[in-house]
């Protein structure tokens, strides 16, 4: 399966990519950081956006680890933003645009949270019978 969005101005500029041979801290860290001068606001919320809704695909999917690849790459547009994030510099139309991807990206984060939240239950109930568990068997001893 093709992702479009890896090929996209943004993504490419942040470093965001699949096949990026620069280390995580080059990728994540040090390239969003000097990336806003070229890409608009709209632009990055846009990506944002479209990562969101494939986060959403991978929430459904129960598919975590890509889950958590596309959320390390809003993490990185996030950085990037938060270099110049200048509402004065936005038209009256380019607000509102930003606006509606902002609550769009909300909205994929509820169904996300929808998703994975049962998952966490599952995880913590699981984790803490494990320490309750060992917990007793530490005070009585493991049984042979």
């Amino acid at each position: 399966m093709t992702d479009d969005l890896w090929r996209s101005p943004v993504a490419s500029r942040c470093g965001i990519g699949r096949r990026s041979r620069r280390s995580f801290r080059e990728r994540h860290l040090t390239a969003p950081l000097t990336m806003p001068a070229m890409a608009s606001q709209i632009e990055i919320y846009q990506d944002m956006s479209a990562l969101s809704a494939r986060m959403v695909e991978a929430a459904r999917a129960n598919d975590w680890e890509r889950l958590i690849r596309l959320e390390k790459s809003v993490v990185a547009l996030r950085r990037s933003l938060a270099e110049d994030d200048d509402n004065a510099r936005l038209s009256r139309r380019e607000a509102e645009i930003k606006h509606a991807l902002i609550q769009r990206i909300l909205d994929d984060d509820a169904e996300i949270r929808r998703h994975t939240e049962p998952w966490m239950e599952q995880v913590r109930q699981f984790l803490g019978g494990n320490a309750s568990r060992k917990r007793v068997e530490s005070a009585y001893g493991a049984s042979s």
